[in-house]
């Protein structure tokens, strides 16, 4: 069979079917393109008159939209199969999500649910601490002792805690339950005495404790009235504070 093309308004031909086959493969002719046979005079799509119901798409093209769609319900009809879970999973899923947010917002915004209590921030627990902390400086003998050791003529008789800071073990706010994130306790602290000679005297103390140990790390005087200090001894004070003890005997 002999094959005419019709293409703008121009005709070609004529083919073999053999010729014509190759030109469609290389994408010279498309099948949608005008032909008739030489024994005829009407033109017609060139895959009718190949006798073909679907044409086939070219070479590279796409596969037409709805197969697309077809293989795409395919896909989610086989991701539900495999996300199908039973309702007892589903509700267990679901409790387990309602107490993760839960706890989260408890912990991070001090949500007030029942059974669930948010650890207190660094501020929090200095507030509930600072009367304990203030109340041992007055109890505590080893705080007295300090100050009497430090000064040697000296009777403490009051302690004023004037600063109180915290810091914590990983960095955070968070003072962590019952001050178990707590990693140092810096307390400034004023200390009322009576000397020998200076009465009403005063010394400033920045103590830093090491809150998980019970233990103090550091005493430092900040500031003092008194004439005698054996942390840092000034001679000079001390010969004068020795010449009046001697002049008032």
């Amino acid at each position: 069979m002999q094959i005419y093309i019709r293409k703008d308004y121009q005709v070609y031909g004529p083919y073999s079917q053999g010729e014509v086959e190759s030109y469609l493969k290389t994408g010279l002719l498309h099948y949608t393109d005008d032909a008739r046979a030489d024994e005829s005079s009407d033109y017609q799509p060139l895959a009718t008159l190949l006798g073909l119901s679907t044409p086939p798409p070219p070479a590279g093209a796409r596969a037409p939209i709805s197969d697309l769609s077809k293989k795409s319900s395919a896909g989610f009809a086989n991701l539900s199969k495999i996300l199908r879970l039973s309702p007892a999973f589903q509700a267990t899923a679901f409790a387990l999500l309602l107490v993760g947010l839960l706890a989260f917002g408890t912990w991070q915004f001090g949500w007030q649910i029942p059974g669930f209590k948010r650890p207190p921030t660094v501020e929090e627990f200095l507030q509930e601490h600072r009367k304990a902390f203030a109340d041992d400086l007055l109890t505590n003998k080893k705080w007295a002792n300090f100050v009497e050791g430090l000064h040697l003529t000296v009777t403490c008789k009051a302690a004023t805690l004037r600063s109180l800071k915290a810091t914590t073990i990983d960095g955070s706010d968070n003072a962590g339950f019952d001050g178990d994130n707590i990693s140092e306790i810096d307390m400034i602290v004023t200390f009322q005495w009576d000397g020998v000679i200076t009465k009403d005297g005063y010394t400033d103390v920045e103590i830093v404790l090491d809150y998980q140990n019970g233990r103090i790390l550091r005493q430092d005087v900040l500031d003092s009235n008194a004439l005698i200090n054996t942390m840092n001894i000034d001679w000079k004070s001390l010969g004068a504070t020795l010449l009046m003890l001697f002049s008032a005997m």
